[in-house]
Parts: structure tokens; sequence; C-alpha cells
């Protein structure tokens, strides 16, 4: 595991063969409870990469200009010392992508682009947005711009959310989307962390593996919005939360450089089958059927 902390489809639709329209829905039926498509949204996505210790790696601004050929639009970096780090952010097509460079670590996250919410919305990627084109776009350009980084792990990390207005919903909404098999008898428990992982062998070679981790929690999320004109406007909320958290298990080798994009690519592509074994449509990210 390595963590740091819709293309919407109007009804009449299925999931996992059930309908969700009729008086029952959104009610559970056979052990499920079935969710219309656009009530989970990706609230983030992330890249990590993590270089052998000691190993050159170009700053945030310069991992950003080899990437996308051009400037971040803001750039910072810490004092020289024994842990220099950097970051550096802009706006790449529709979306908000973050470079966050550490020693032992590097961080490239895909964020919504910064707007006003309303309500009790939570911040998520709209419905225009292709969260999987843009990983893919990134994830064939980084072996060229880490040539020589000897990165000796890769993963890929998606966040979903939905708001509840109770701890009794996060907890329906979050039992609704486990396998039967991991489904739990809860009502309105706090603080639930739920964390599994299924590994499947990597098809770019036998001694390596792809760890595939589905936690689910309820969390608590405070928000603060700032403008020029007003007092900080701070929001509560509690979100129904799914990560799934995929990654080449850990080795000390260095990985070759013509395996850092297929590798890359087999950790975002697993999260088809975690998808679908949630039981959710996402678009932005859809799987094939």
């Amino acid at each position: 595991m390595i963590e740091s902390e819709w293309r919407g489809a109007s009804p009449p639709y299925r999931i996992r063969g059930v309908s969700t329209t009729g008086k029952h829905a959104n009610e559970r039926g056979n052990g499920t409870l079935y969710l219309p498509m656009t009530d989970f949204g990706i609230q983030f996505a992330r890249f990590t990469l993590l270089p052998q210790l000691g190993a050159s790696v170009r700053n945030a601004a310069a991992l950003y200009e080899a990437i996308f050929e051009r400037q971040p639009d803001a750039f910072q970096s810490s004092s020289p010392g024994p842990f220099p780090g950097s970051l550096a952010h802009g706006i790449v097509g529709d979306i908000q992508l973050v470079i966050q460079q550490q020693p032992a670590r590097l961080d490239i996250t895909f964020q919504p682009q910064a707007q006003v919410q309303q309500g009790n919305d939570l911040a998520k990627f709209g419905a225009a947005v292709d969260v999987r084109s843009h990983l893919t776009s990134l994830a064939s350009a980084l072996p060229r711009a880490l040539s020589g980084a000897s990165l000796t792990r890769v993963a890929s990390y998606l966040q979903l959310g939905r708001a509840a207005s109770s701890h009794a919903e996060a907890i329906r909404v979050l039992l609704g989307t486990m396998p039967q098999r991991y489904r739990m008898s809860l009502v309105d428990e706090e603080d639930l962390i739920f964390q599994v992982n299924r590994p499947k062998p990597s098809a770019h070679g036998a001694e390596r593996r792809i760890n595939c981790i589905t936690k689910w929690s309820v969390e608590r999320l405070t928000t603060m919005m700032v403008t020029s004109t007003a007092a900080p406007v701070v929001r509560h909320m509690l979100v129904s939360s799914i990560g799934l958290d995929n990654s080449t298990a850990p080795d000390p080798v260095v990985l070759p450089d013509h395996l850092v994009y297929p590798l890359l690519k087999e950790t975002y592509e697993a999260f088809d089958g975690q998808i679908r074994d949630l039981g959710l449509r996402l678009g932005g990210f859809e799987h094939a059927d």
C-alpha cells in the first residue's frame, strides 16, 4: 500500500442486473444497496513513484516542465537540508495538477479545478472530465521525464467519495458497495475503516505482483473556502469514502526504465475490476462490462 494520508447516466439503468427505477430504487434488494451511478464521484487521482534512496530526481518545477513543456503556475521549494523537497502546480486542460517531490518519494496528483462549492457539495471531478485519459497521457510521458531516476516502486490511487447526512447513511452506502463476503452488521457506528488487499500477478515478470487494495471508511471532512471579498467559510461533512490503492510490491531492485510505464499502467488498469466489484459506474473512468 502506498498512501499519503461521471459522466452520469439518467435512469433507467441497471447495476448488477437489478433496475434502479421504481419504488424500490436505492433500497436493499438481495443483500445489495443499489446506488445511482452519479452518487459516488472521483475526488482525486494520484501517481506515486518511489526512487531509490539517494537517487537524483529533478525538482517539482523541472519535472512539470519536462512533462508538459511549460512552466508551472506556482512553485515552492524547502530550504536546503537533509530532506529537501519541492512543490509545483498548475492547470492542465480541465484539471489541476500538483507535483510534490521529496527525497524518496514523488507524488503527482490530479484534482478538480478550484470552484465555489454550494451547501454540502463534495469537491469532485465534473461530468466532462475524462480522468482515465489524463492518467494514460501522464503515465506515457513519465519514463522520459524520469529517465535515470532509479525507481523501485510505482503506484496509482483513486479516491471516491459521496457526502452523507449522518453516520447511518454513510455506513449504509458503504455496505451497499461491499461484496457480500465482506459485508458486516453495522448501523450507525463511527470511524469505520475496512481494508482488503487482493494482489495479482504482474504480466511483466513472474517474480512481480500488483497489490490491489480497496479501503472503505467514513471520513469527517473539513473544508475552508477563502475569498478576497468575504470571511473564510468553514464546512464540515461526513463522507462515505472508498480508496483504491494499487502498487507494485516492495522491492529494492531498481525497475528498468522500459518497465516503468507498463507497470504503472497495470496499477491503474486494475481499478477496472475493483470498480466493477463495487457495483459502480464512474464517468471519467468507465470499465468494460
